[in-house]
């Protein structure tokens, strides 16, 4: 076993003056056509000025991440629309649940999660602001680390 030889595998390139072409045949691929099955990534136009509002739904088309967070927005501000009111009377509901005041009171409860490394972040504020203006009804914290803590303190007081 010892004396056993390794073989590895190579791309398959033994002339050097077939690398070129390699490298193009593995790079240059042709693009399919997309036909409206995606949404075109394009980021904020700052040379347009500051819209709060613009900035954050381009959010769904500046990429990856970016789209993540401009669904979750979205996500978010349908959650702090919604009314009980705008569902419809389910049999067997209570006189309460009936009453158009109750329903119109009764809200979505919004729980917010995030890891520990988010309070070390430039986002700390960000959550510090959602806490301090009841912005969301239940916070937690997950992956508590006292190395992290060790690093920033902060207050981050619900």
């Amino acid at each position: 076993m010892g004396s056993e030889s390794t073989t590895s595998v190579a791309a398959p390139m033994d002339a050097p003056e077939e690398f070129p072409l390699f490298a193009h045949a593995a790079a240059m691929k042709v693009s399919a056509k997309l036909n409206d099955k995606s949404t075109i990534v394009c980021g904020y136009d700052f040379n347009e000025g500051i819209d709060h509002e613009k900035l954050l739904q381009s959010m769904l088309t500046t990429g990856f991440q970016a789209s993540h967070l401009g669904r979750a927005i979205d996500l978010v501000n349908n959650m702090l629309d919604w009314r009980l009111s705008d569902e419809p009377i389910e049999e067997g509901c209570s006189e309460e649940e009936r009453d158009p005041a109750f329903r119109q009171s009764v809200k979505c409860k919004i729980f917010m999660g995030f890891t520990s490394n988010l309070i070390s972040s430039g986002l700390r504020d960000t959550i510090r602001f959602l806490a301090e203006h009841r912005m969301r009804n239940v916070y937690r914290l997950m992956c508590w680390s006292p190395r992290q803590e060790g690093l920033k303190k902060t207050s981050l007081n619900v």
